[in-house]
């Protein structure tokens, strides 16, 4: 029984060590590969700078990553070009229509007992709509800017179906072009965002656009890639 026990003992202890070995020699080639696979992660940093600055199938491919990571409260749907090696981008929006935003507001009565509803006038729901079609423009111009350091201008345009009234038929309006300079956007103070009005920002750069101080848009001619 104790020469039995004594072989059972020593390839146990065999086993053992036959296990140790190739777990050692397991974490030394892991070892290895995570020591290559880092090296070459920082070589991938070092180069992706230069990459996105001259690589357009990589600039589409980023931009469409960080548009496509964008949440809009509205459907809102954007196609864009590449143009002068990466240093002009042309944005096109499909913007919301006015009919999107939400014509009632709710106030608490004096006696702070009930809620009051009642419908925005036509001029505070055209204001509204205003400043959000601006806003999408502004935050698609910052986004831009960001994710594409060569780029040195954004040329931006959004359109919305309405409905001509001397025809029935809908239309899709162009409500505004504006051609945004990255030095300009720059000198914005972005530490107090909400101070910003998107309306006057955007308003600050060359654009095309005919809108009323109560927010009517008439249709415009946007800038064109081919001029």
């Amino acid at each position: 029984m104790l020469g039995l026990w004594k072989r059972n003992k020593n390839e146990a202890e065999e086993n053992h060590r036959k296990a140790l070995e190739r777990y050692e020699q397991q974490l030394e080639s892991w070892k290895r590969r995570k020591s290559i696979h880092e090296e070459k992660e920082k070589i991938k940093q070092k180069e992706f700078p230069i990459l996105l600055s001259q690589d357009i199938n990589l600039m589409e491919s980023v931009l469409r990553e960080a548009i496509d990571s964008l949440s809009w409260p509205r459907e809102t749907i954007i196609s864009y070009e590449i143009r002068n090696d990466g240093k002009d981008i042309w944005l096109d929006v499909d913007l919301p229509e006015i009919e999107d935003i939400p014509n009632k507001i709710a106030t608490i009565a004096a006696t702070r007992r009930k809620l009051n509803i009642k419908n925005k006038s036509k001029k505070q729901l055209r204001l509204e709509y205003s400043r959000h079609v601006h806003g999408i423009a502004f935050r698609l111009v910052g986004i831009t800017f960001a994710t594409l350091p060569e780029c040195k201008y954004v040329i931006i345009s959004g359109y919305s179906q309405r409905l001509e009234s001397a025809t029935g038929k809908i239309n899709d309006d162009y409500l505004f072009s504006f051609k945004v300079d990255r030095e300009g956007f720059s000198n914005i103070n972005y530490s107090s965002l909400e101070n910003v009005d998107p309306v006057a920002a955007m308003s600050s750069f060359n654009h095309i656009r005919k809108m009323t101080a109560t927010g009517i848009f008439k249709p415009i001619t946007p800038f064109d890639p081919e001029n």
